[in-house]
């Protein structure tokens, strides 16, 4: 960790079946307890109350979205005036080649991870962008780190 204290929600348990289902939401909760050294019946309840206070959120497959045709990512920064931001929520919301949107602090309003089949195609969905606002993109050559599992 950083050096700095955080609240313990969970137990010793509930962080091992997180470590075990954040690299395979696919096993079984017999699986699971075979590798926490638990009862499976603990393990889907654990389950279960980690999914109510939200901690779990869902579980979904892993797609590469290169092989599926669309080999450019970027991120995609935006300004926009005050009073348009919800109407960004809107448009953004229903461009399937924005991956996630974000809303920061500092000079840009939003930070977007962006998806596109081609350099052409990355241009169109810039100028939709650009209706709301000045954008500065960043196309990503590779990923050191993609998706890290949350640990104790």
């Amino acid at each position: 960790m950083l050096g700095y204290e955080t609240k313990t929600i969970l137990d010793e348990l509930d962080w091992a079946i997180l470590q075990e289902l954040q690299k395979d939401g696919r096993l079984s909760f017999s699986e699971v307890a075979r590798r926490v050294s638990s009862s499976q019946p603990t393990v889907a309840e654990r389950v279960r109350r980690l999914e109510d206070r939200g901690i779990i959120t869902g579980y979904m497959a892993a797609v590469d979205r290169k092989r599926l045709g669309w080999p450019i990512m970027a991120f995609v920064r935006l300004v926009v005036p005050n009073y348009s931001t919800s109407k960004v929520d809107e448009v953004v919301s229903k461009m399937d080649e924005i991956s996630e949107c974000h809303r920061v602090t500092g000079d840009d309003c939003f930070i977007l991870k962006v998806h596109a089949q081609s350099v052409e195609h990355l241009e169109e969905i810039l100028k939709k962008l650009s209706r709301h606002g000045p954008t500065a993109t960043s196309i990503v050559l590779s990923s050191v780190v993609t998706e890290r599992i949350v640990k104790k």
